[in-house]
């Protein structure tokens, strides 16, 4: 990109009649165009989007960036209502099986397992703009799709070698591809034993913060306390990791997987598949986003903060609603609430909610709509 003459030719473009809008994309992998940037910001009559990897713009761009110029956004995969829209679901529809869900109205059950189904291809495809689009025109169990995945796996995979400092290039790799083993187990707490028999914090640290500042993995931390805020009181050694793009689930068990999560009446390892995608939706949704285990005898999925106080939740992969630690912290807790999210229908029942996997997207209205 030459932008002397980039900008030269906005600036003929610009007159009194009109601006002139500059988009940028994949901006990492030019310098001149990270330096450009600061001075677009000032320039009269240009309006500047930048977009790029955020491993590039975070890994090779530091000393160009043009602090205190730019407002930063980070764009995430759809949210299931986007992916609702995207499928062709009208705003009304959604608007109407909102209202149902928040005043504890049963969803009629031939569209109840219809979003169910929907809910399964969402947690196949992971969101991403692309895998919808391939979803939508192949199927979402089809091989097309799966190529694509595994097209974007590889590309991770080549990011990490490329990107990450060079003494943790390989281990960030290992934890990255260790994260199915980890979530397949009964407790999906992590240990570096998943990566290797012997593997040690010190050694493996760093890599994992690393790809959590890149957005490839998610962290869940457990909590010492329910005093707000929960921040201070997170265990920084006791956590769990997520894929920060779900879809990635897929590619790395191979093709076939979708058909076998697809297909309603079938078990094969949906539970990690529902925890994943369910705490990708999460951090979509929340600023920060933990569990909460205590002596190895309770556990609950995830755990959120918001205005009404601690929100428990606990992710099902199928009609099982059984959950005797939540019942056994909201006694406990009286100020809290909880969450189970369930292929069954809605169920509102004081402070618990019995939530469909659809429904986990729009669960703060739900919650707000009782208190209010």
């Amino acid at each position: 990109i030459k932008m002397n003459s980039t900008v030269r030719n906005v600036d003929l473009s610009i007159n009194d009649n009109h601006g002139v809008i500059l988009f940028i994309d994949e901006i990492q992998v030019s310098d001149a165009a990270m330096a450009s940037l600061k001075y677009l910001a000032t320039a009269k009559g240009i309006i500047t989007i930048a977009s790029g990897s955020l491993l590039g713009l975070k890994t090779n761009s530091s000393e160009l960036y043009p602090v205190g110029s730019l407002t930063e956004y980070e764009m995430h995969q759809l949210d299931f209502e986007e992916f609702m829209l995207a499928n062709d679901y009208k705003s009304d529809f959604i608007t109407d099986i909102v209202d149902m869900l928040k005043n504890g109205e049963k969803i009629p059950n031939d569209i109840h397992e219809e979003l169910l189904l929907l809910f399964r291809r969402y947690a196949v495809c992971g969101g991403l703009p692309q895998n919808v689009i391939m979803g939508r025109l192949y199927g979402y169990d089809s091989h097309n799709l799966y190529e694509n995945q595994k097209s974007l796996l590889d590309g991770y995979v080549a990011d990490i070698a490329k990107y990450a400092p060079k003494d943790i290039r390989i281990k960030a790799q290992a934890i990255f591809l260790s994260i199915p083993k980890s979530l397949a187990r009964e407790n999906t707490k992590y240990t570096y034993n998943t990566i290797e028999p012997g593997a040690r914090s010190k050694d493996y640290k760093n890599g994992i913060s690393w790809l959590i500042s890149q957005g490839l993995i998610k962290v869940v931390h457990n909590v010492s306390s329910l005093e707000m805020p929960l921040k201070v009181n997170k265990v920084e050694e006791d956590f769990k990791l997520y894929l920060g793009d779900s879809s990635m689930l897929v590619a790395m068990l191979g093709e076939g997987t979708a058909s076998q999560i697809l297909d309603m009446n079938k078990d094969f390892q949906k539970g990690m598949f529902f925890e994943n995608i369910m705490s990708q939706l999460l951090f979509i949704i929340c600023d920060n986003v933990y569990y909460f285990s205590r002596n190895s005898t309770l556990e609950i999925d995830f755990l959120i903060e918001n205005k009404q106080g601690p929100i428990f939740i606990e992710a099902k992969s199928s009609n099982n609603t059984k959950a005797k630690s939540l019942s056994t912290v909201m006694k406990e807790f009286e100020n809290s609430y909880g969450i189970k999210v369930s292929g069954k229908n809605i169920g509102i029942s004081d402070r618990l909610y019995a939530i469909p996997h659809y429904g986990l997207n729009f669960f703060d209205e739900i919650i707000s709509n009782k208190n209010n």
